[in-house]
């Protein structure tokens, strides 16, 4: 049993009553992280193991959902979209009625992100109205700002779907806004949003930007086990010096990002990385 396993054990043993108390949802939120951020991207199936448990030892609304979205997640990570929709909108049907209006708000999120890669643009944009509408009832302005954040973040990606360059940067400089009012320490989103403006200027042909942008990013995620988003850093930058001719740093990000990529199980990634490299070579 690793480490991960053995916090479940333990979970399990004090999640036993009719109520979570203030120290069960501490413990559940420890394991939900370490899950989310450390077992996730390098073995997935302790990660669904995990997650299932979760859910059955869950006696609130709040905590089932967060346990379903954490498979959708999982799903989304093999590009099993169908089944992470799935996921989300049971997660979606428990929270309904509730007034945990942050979780909400995610789960909208991470539905018009599912419907946007399934290029089902019109349910993406429901969804995503959804999430902004229902922001502005949260309460605690902390979680608004991070949500808003996280919500115009998605809306990029839509852009970038679309080769909108520009207007993805605007969406992403408002997104980090959000996330510098909060107040919190948000590296890991702020990393994001870094990876996204580096690949905007990369494909707007500033790559000396792009370059920049993109180490600024791994700044942001020094703090955080390395993961998709540092591949994706990594592979930017592997992209920006190969368009620069720079061969030794191409290849010296390149197998970084191919590191990570090969233990990730992340097929999408492993594509991103694959088409770099073929790239690489052929030059």
């Amino acid at each position: 049993m690793g480490r991960e396993g053995l916090i479940i054990l333990i979970l399990l043993t004090c999640l036993t009553g009719n109520f979570f108390s203030a120290q069960d949802a501490e413990a559940f939120e420890r394991v939900y992280k370490r899950t989310f951020i450390d077992t996730r991207p390098k073995n997935p199936n302790e990660a669904f193991r995990i997650a299932d448990s979760l859910y059955h030892v869950s006696k609130t609304p709040q905590f089932q959902a967060k346990s379903l979205m954490l498979i959708a997640t999982l799903y989304e990570q093999q590009s099993q979209l169908e089944k992470s929709i799935s996921f989300a909108e049971k997660a979606e049907t428990i929270l309904s009625g509730t007034t945990d209006y942050e979780w909400q708000s995610r789960i909208y999120g991470f539905l018009a992100s599912q419907y946007r890669i399934l290029q089902l643009y019109g349910k993406s944009g429901e969804y995503a109205q959804k999430a902004i509408t229902i922001n502005n009832q949260i309460k605690n302005p902390v979680q608004r700002n991070m949500t808003m954040g996280m919500m115009l973040q998605e809306m990029a990606y839509s852009k970038i779907a679309f080769k909108k360059y520009q207007e993805a940067i605007t969406y992403i400089e408002k997104s980090q806004k959000f996330f510098n009012d909060g107040g919190v320490d948000l590296s890991f989103f702020t990393g994001g949003n870094n990876q996204l403006l580096g690949l905007c200027y990369y494909s707007l042909g500033q790559y000396n930007l792009a370059i920049d942008t993109y180490k600024n990013a791994l700044k942001n995620l020094s703090s955080e086990p390395e993961n998709h988003v540092t591949a994706l850093v990594y592979n930017g930058l592997a992209a920006a010096y190969l368009k620069k001719n720079d061969f030794a740093q191409t290849e010296t990000y390149l197998k970084k990002a191919q590191h990570i990529a090969d233990t990730s199980q992340y097929p999408q990634l492993q594509r991103e990385v694959y088409e770099t490299a073929r790239n690489f070579y052929a030059k």
